[in-house]
């Protein structure tokens, strides 16, 4: 009976000295985990572009020395100051967007010229991949599209096949 006593209170004392060493080891400086916070955006050469649109109803602007996320116009030309802007964005963590128009080509056309990679879509968005050693890059569709299911079953059908790469998808 005594054996079984020590371990019946020895499981409450576990607990209350558990939750104690946990409780001490949180700094009180901590921020709760649930707190959210909207990234910023800063747009150069950007007015009209369909993540710059989108970003408006969703995220707070920024400034040039203050921005999460640095979008780019399609207008902009591909000189050294905008090579050395978006190469330091990225060496600072920062996410890089080239935003252009549904449909249009010159986003990509304009990623390519600046960081000699980009991927044919109405938008492209880089980040440093986590090693360091190279850039992340993702296609933002700004439309969907009509698409044939004949070369996938045997039926002819055709319905509209929605891109997991849309703003909606991608900054959530």
């Amino acid at each position: 009976m005594n054996k079984m006593m020590k371990s019946i209170l020895a499981f409450p004392l576990a607990g209350f000295f558990a939750a104690n060493v946990m409780a001490a080891d949180t700094p009180a400086d901590q921020e709760p985990v649930t707190t959210v916070t909207t990234p910023t955006y800063y747009a150069l050469g950007d007015s009209d572009g369909g993540v710059l649109n989108y970003f408006k109803t969703k995220y707070t602007a920024g400034s040039a020395s203050d921005y999460d996320i640095l979008l780019l116009g399609d207008s902009l030309s591909a000189d050294a100051s905008l090579k050395t802007t978006v190469t330091q964005a990225l060496t600072q963590g920062k996410e890089v967007i080239f935003d252009g128009s549904a449909g249009g080509k010159k986003a990509a056309a304009l990623a390519g010229a600046v960081l000699g990679s980009s991927v044919q879509s109405d938008a492209v968005m880089f980040k440093t991949a986590p090693e360091g050693d190279g850039y992340l890059m993702t296609p933002v569709d700004l439309s969907s599209g009509q698409y044939s299911t004949e070369l996938f079953s045997d039926e002819k059908t055709s319905s509209t096949v929605n891109s997991d790469n849309t703003p909606d998808q991608i900054f959530q």
